[in-house]
Order: C-alpha cells, then sequence, then structure tokens
C-alpha cells in the first residue's frame, strides 16, 4: 500500500513505525559491594581464581553492586547487578557515570546512591509466566547520584518522582515481585546485610526491625536476637 500523503495520517504511521521506546528506571537506595577474581570460559561453570593454579590472563574481575531499597520504598527487595570489570557495560556505562559524578568506586561502600537501569541496546529472553520466551530489551547500570545522608537521598528521590508524575513516590520500574524464600547465607553475610539494613533504616530500631520483618530471611529476628543486638549495639 502506497504511503499516505496526509500529514494527521502520516503522524499516525509514523507512530506504528517508530522503534519501541523504552525509558530507564531510576532507583534510590544504599550500595553494598563486593567483588572477587573469577575464571571465565564458554562452555565452563564460572569459578574463583586461583593464583597458584591460573593464568593472570585468566583473571576477571566481577563486582557484585546490591541497592538496598530506601525506607517507605514499595518494595524491599534489594536490587543486584554483576558486572565484569573492562566488559563493554562496565566502561561505556558504569566507569562513565561514576566519572561524571567525580566518584571512585571504593566510595560507594555502604553509599546512598540513585542507579538507573537504561536500554545498552541489547536484548535478551525474556520467560513468561506460561513459559514461553520472547526477545526483551536488556539494560546496563548507571550510577545517577550519590548522596552523603539517608536525608538527602530522599529528598532527591521525591523530586524526581514527583517530577515524573508519581506522587506516591515509587520508583519508575521498581520491582514488584514477592521476596524470595529465604536462602542458606553465611553469618558473615548476613551480618553485612543486618548493618547495611541498619544504616538504611537510619539507625532506627522501629524502622529497621519493620525492614527485618518484610524480608523472609530476617523475618524472624527480634530486637532480643544476638544478630540484632551485634548491629544496632544493644548488648
Amino acid at each position: 500500500m502506497a504511503p499516505t500523503t496526509n500529514t494527521r495520517d502520516a503522524e499516525l504511521d509514523a507512530a506504528q513505525d517508530a522503534p519501541a521506546r523504552v525509558q530507564s528506571r531510576n532507583y534510590f537506595g544504599q550500595m553494598t559491594i563486593d567483588w572477587d577474581n573469577y575464571v571465565l570460559k564458554k562452555g565452563e561453570k564460572r569459578r574463583l581464581w586461583n593464583e597458584q593454579t591460573d593464568s593472570e590472563d585468566d583473571k576477571r574481575l566481577i563486582i557484585t553492586f546490591n541497592l538496598y531499597p530506601l525506607p517507605g520504598s514499595p518494595s524491599t527487595t534489594p536490587i543486584k547487578k554483576e558486572v565484569i570489570a573492562s566488559s563493554r557495560e562496565f566502561d561505556k556505562f558504569v566507569r562513565p557515570s561514576l566519572a561524571k559524578l567525580g566518584v571512585r568506586l571504593s566510595a560507594l561502600k555502604d553509599a546512598y546512591c540513585q542507579i538507573a537501569l537504561v536500554p545498552d541496546g541489547g536484548t535478551y529472553l525474556k520467560k513468561n509466566e506460561d513459559g514461553t520466551t520472547e526477545p526483551a530489551p536488556s539494560t546496563a547500570l548507571t550510577f545517577a547520584g550519590v548522596y552523603p545522608t539517608l536525608e538527602a537521598a530522599q529528598e532527591a528521590a521525591a523530586k524526581l518522582f514527583k517530577r515524573d508524575g508519581n506522587a506516591a513516590g515509587a520508583p519508575t520500574g521498581a520491582p514488584t515481585t514477592p521476596t524470595p524464600a529465604p536462602t542458606a547465607v553465611s553469618d558473615d553475610a548476613a551480618h553485612q546485610a543486618l548493618e547495611a539494613l541498619w544504616k538504611v533504616s537510619g539507625e532506627k530500631q522501629e524502622a529497621f526491625m519493620a525492614t527485618l520483618g518484610s524480608l523472609a530471611p530476617f523475618k524472624h529476628l527480634t530486637l532480643d536476637s544476638p544478630e540484632v543486638k551485634r548491629v544496632t549495639g544493644t548488648f
């Protein structure tokens, strides 16, 4: 069929032909970082790099970013992103966004941050509830802000979501899936998570316990639990 010459009809047809628009998703919270060196070889399960048996050429640093939502956020599920240092995502998205803020990676530990998951031009196979899969735009991690205090992060979040027409303050694209079932974690990992949640809660017992009660791995804890006392300093 020949293209229409009617201006308004042409505008309508152009909307049909336009590529799908994928918006960035913004999140605020407190960041924890973990990192280690791995061996990544095609067709093999990744494993920790061993300086005694593995070569330097096989060493790949993987950084794990965990963003714990601010108190009062609709979701209490942390956002986890693993990024290989020197990968395309790191070089094209993570590194430039940190450089723009003038922030070093080491300064992100326990910092209050705003991150944005932005379209990276790629796709992945999204699994639907019925078991089928379909191509979906993939996203990359960027840093949009680092704040000195919890209050500063909350103020920035309120301004952004109010500007975007979200009066309730719910992060755009915030995950709404239920908290996953509890998994076994080491004592050190649990303590680090509790420390991060204590700081995210503004070191206030009421907010802290409310957060723990919403997280399956910690909902069994009380103020009298040794793990909680160790973090809050209430021995």
